[in-house]
C-alpha cells in the first residue's frame, strides 16, 4: 500500500534515477566532434539531438552549459489521476494507445484501393 501511496503522490524511486539510454541507437554525429559544452548538455538527458542542443545554447546566448540548462522550461508533473489511471492500466496489462493501429491503417487504405 505504501509503494501505491508514494506512486501517486509523484515520489521519485531508484528506477526513476537511473540514467536512460536515448531511444535511437544511430548518430549521424561523431562523438570526437563535440565541443565540451555540448557534450555535457547531452549527458544531461535533455537534448538527444546535437544540432538541437546547439540551437539552445545560441538562443540563450549564454556561454556555459549549465546556464543553459536552467534556463530551460521545467517538465510538467502528472496530476495524481493521471497517474492513477496509469497505474491501473499497468496492472490490467493494456496499453494507453492501441499497437495494432498502424498496421490496421495501413490494411484499411489497401482495402479502398484494392
Amino acid at each position: 500500500m505504501k509503494h501505491l501511496y508514494d506512486y501517486l503522490r509523484g515520489k521519485e524511486t531508484r528506477k526513476d534515477k537511473l540514467p536512460r539510454l536515448a531511444p535511437s541507437l544511430t548518430t549521424y554525429w561523431k562523438p570526437e566532434d563535440l565541443d565540451d559544452q555540448i557534450e555535457l548538455m547531452m549527458m544531461s538527458g535533455r537534448f538527444r539531438d546535437v544540432y538541437a542542443a546547439r540551437e539552445w545554447l545560441e538562443q540563450c546566448q549564454v556561454q556555459t552549459a549549465r546556464e543553459a540548462l536552467a534556463l530551460l522550461p521545467k517538465r510538467k508533473r502528472k496530476s495524481w489521476l493521471h497517474r492513477l489511471k496509469l497505474w491501473a492500466q499497468g496492472l490490467e496489462g493494456s496499453y494507453p494507445t492501441d499497437p495494432n493501429r498502424a498496421g490496421m491503417l495501413e490494411w484499411m487504405k489497401e482495402q479502398r484501393r484494392g
